[in-house]
């Protein structure tokens, strides 16, 4: 199966052939493709999601996981009823790893972001942890959490003595005004959009000049990633176990590298104010899970020490400055 890339790549324009990387993902219909050209992956079907989009009818009318998960990849589920994130991976301390995932992104703000605060549009925040944490943080702003999971509705009924809204949708479908936010945060799950091209232009038309961009992401050149990619392509999967590869190391719409964002970020108007690598979130913030435990969990904390030397750690966070158009 070889697929053009995406046509809405700002690089390779989606004429360059692909390598296939695995056939059949997650016993769908779709596989997983590495654009040679530009170097990023994607779903073989990312043009049939961009073509058709979505409204917020259809994130409403959702009813059952599968569905939700054709069109989000991911589960809907992501916190059980007490508001633990990803459970099942059985962390030592939930706790940690939200307030963990959370200080990246408030540290980009306070660091980063000139001026006044009035408004901070928290995208992709599954059951608006997150959210909470940075209203907390900014008592005087007005937080915006969007996410198309029916979790996000949990903040309705919370007691928050901060301004939160909750919308369920995506940022296409919340229909925001134009230069309305100071601040978008899309952290963790841009390489789930159905098209995140759109995501980052729509980002950069509710923000402000002078507004923050703060966005974290795969990236596809740590070694764990790169092992993953050569292991299933060479059918390798069936000793290691594809569905840790495929969860840990592919399950994603798009995998993006550090070069490949900070040119589509260039057509933009905008100030690169900081790029960086991160750890691996199950082996950051002084936490333990099932994850590190035995002869895999020394490999992979082996393999993140390198990709710390390297700059190439699991995930990169950029975060940029509206300038005036």
């Amino acid at each position: 199966m070889n697929t053009l890339a995406p046509k809405n790549c700002p690089i390779c324009q989606g004429n360059s052939q692909t390598r296939r990387i695995l056939k059949k993902f997650a016993n769908k219909s779709y596989g997983h493709c590495y654009c040679r050209k530009c170097g990023i992956t994607f779903d073989s079907n990312v043009n049939d999601f961009v073509d058709a989009g979505v409204s917020a009818e259809v994130i409403h009318a959702i009813k059952d996981e599968s569905s939700y998960r054709e069109l989000f990849v991911e589960t809907s589920k992501i916190s059980d009823e007490q508001g633990n994130i990803y459970p099942d991976f059985e962390w030592a301390d939930n706790e940690s790893v939200k307030i963990g995932v959370a200080h990246y992104l408030i540290h980009s703000i306070e660091k980063y972001h000139e001026g006044v605060l009035d408004s901070i549009v928290d995208v992709g925040c599954g059951d608006g942890f997150s959210s909470l944490l940075i209203a907390r943080r900014f008592p005087n702003s007005q937080v915006t959490a969007i996410d198309p999971s029916p979790l996000i509705e949990r903040l309705r009924s919370v007691d928050q003595g901060t301004r939160v809204k909750p919308i369920r949708g995506t940022l296409q479908t919340t229909e925001l005004d134009d230069g309305s936010a100071d601040v978008v945060c899309i952290m963790g799950n841009l390489m789930l959009h159905l098209d995140p091209f759109d995501s980052i232009r729509h980002a950069f038309r509710i923000l402000r000049p002078g507004g923050t961009l703060v966005i974290d992401f795969k990236n596809v050149r740590s070694l764990s990633r790169i092992l993953a990619r050569w292991f299933l392509m060479i059918g390798f999967d069936r000793w290691v176990g594809r569905s840790k590869l495929e969860r840990n190391f592919v399950n994603m719409r798009y995998g993006f590298n550090r070069e490949y964002v900070v040119n589509y970020l260039e057509t933009f108007p905008c100030e690169l104010l900081a790029f960086f690598d991160k750890p691996p979130r199950l082996l950051g913030f002084s936490n333990q899970s099932k994850w590190q435990a035995g002869f895999g969990g020394g490999v992979w904390r082996f393999l993140n020490t390198i990709d710390k030397f390297r700059g190439q750690r699991a995930w990169l966070q950029a975060v940029v400055r509206k300038t005036n158009d």
